[in-house]
């Protein structure tokens, strides 16, 4: 089985499906080959990496940082992942796509730059793997609020999420990149 870069229907946003290879003891994949993404138009220079532990109802998001790239990979767990367009000169401005992602699938989610990104651990935890091409990762401090009124986000939980308190949230409308 080859990668599978599935195009998803925020122009830019990619769904990228690695092969696995199973045996008696597990499975062994590969998530990345330069020469790969390369032919498929993503030229990704590895910056930085984060690892990031959350229990079952934290949201984490919407983070969104200028000029950077990013792949998401879920290494354990289940999450629902949310993206927004924040590009003012696209069609589907303001417009969000989420999906569900566990370590199971064997998925990594590319995010372009001019993107919004959050996600909501729904296992017990989960353990999300961050690669990005820039330095703006260093801090997740830009953050659009989770329930944003003119988002209109509909999560599908029945709860209030447990958010991170070291970030600074913004309202939609106000944020400028």
């Amino acid at each position: 089985m080859d990668f599978e870069f599935v195009n998803q229907d925020l122009e830019g946003v990619l769904l990228i499906n690695y092969p696995k290879k199973e045996d008696n003891c597990g499975y062994f994949c590969s998530s990345y080959d330069k020469n790969v993404f390369l032919k498929n138009g993503l030229n990704f220079d590895f910056f930085s990496e984060k690892s990031i532990y959350s229990d079952f109802k934290t949201l984490r998001g919407l983070f969104f940082h200028k000029d950077n790239n990013i792949l998401f990979r879920v290494c354990c767990g289940s999450v629902l992942f949310l993206v927004v367009d924040l590009r003012h000169d696209s069609t589907t401005f303001g417009k969000h796509i989420k999906m569900e992602i566990s370590s199971d699938d064997c998925s990594i989610l590319y995010i372009p730059s001019g993107f919004a990104y959050g996600y909501l651990t729904l296992s017990d935890f989960s353990y999300v793997g961050i690669v990005a091409d820039s330095k703006s990762l260093t801090e997740f401090s830009n953050c659009i609020v989770w329930n944003d009124r003119d988002l209109n986000i509909d999560w599908g939980i029945n709860y209030t999420p447990i958010i991170p308190s070291n970030v600074e949230y913004f309202e939609f409308n106000k944020i400028n990149i």
